[in-house]
C-alpha cells in the first residue's frame, strides 16, 4: 500500500474514532481502536522503509560518486602518460615518417597562440563569466543590508540518519 493511501485508512479511523467518542461518552469499540492502531502501526512501517531506501540510495550515490571520482583519476592519469609518451616519440622521431603493419606516423603543421604573459592581454580577448557569490550576500542581508534582488529564505531539509 502506498503511503498516501495509509495515510487515508488512518485518516478514516481517526474520524470513525472520534464520532464514537462522541456518541458513546469518550468510548470507542475495540475495533475501531485495532484499525487506529493496526493503521498506524502500517504508517510507521512504511515511513521506517522509505527512510532505509533513501539510506541505501544515499550509499549507492556515493559509492558512485568515489568510484567516479577514482576512475577520473585514472583516466587522468593514463591521458598524461600518453601525452609524456607521445611527445617523448616525437622528440625521438623529429619529424621523422614512420609506418609498420599496426601504426601509422605522420606530421602536419598547425598553428596555436602561445601567452607568455597573461597581464598584458587586452581584456577584449579575455572571458570573464559572473559569478553570484551567495555566501557573501546572505552575510550582508544577516548584516541587515539589503541586497537589490536577493532574499533570504529559510527552507526546511530532510535529514534522515
Amino acid at each position: 500500500m502506498k503511503l498516501y493511501e495509509i495515510e487515508i485508512m488512518l485518516q478514516s479511523a481517526i474520524d470513525r474514532a472520534e464520532e464514537q467518542a462522541a456518541e458513546n461518552e469518550g468510548e470507542i469499540s475495540e475495533l475501531t481502536s485495532y484499525y487506529l492502531d493496526h493503521w498506524q502501526e502500517q504508517k510507521d512501517i512504511k515511513i521506517s522503509n522509505i527512510c532505509k531506501l533513501i539510506k541505501n540510495l544515499k550509499a549507492e550515490h556515493e559509492a558512485v560518486a568515489n568510484e567516479s571520482k577514482r576512475l577520473a583519476e585514472r583516466a587522468r592519469v593514463a591521458k598524461n602518460k600518453m601525452e609524456s609518451v607521445k611527445y617523448w616519440l616525437a622528440g625521438f622521431l623529429n619529424g621523422e615518417k614512420w609506418q609498420d603493419e599496426n601504426s601509422k606516423i605522420s606530421w602536419r603543421k598547425s598553428e596555436a597562440v602561445e601567452v607568455a604573459d597573461e597581464s598584458q592581454v587586452p581584456e577584449c580577448f579575455i572571458e570573464m563569466k559572473p559569478q553570484i557569490r551567495k555566501a557573501d550576500i546572505k552575510e550582508q542581508i544577516k548584516a541587515g543590508h539589503v541586497v537589490p534582488g536577493c532574499s533570504l529564505v529559510e527552507k526546511r531539509n530532510i535529514q534522515i540518519k
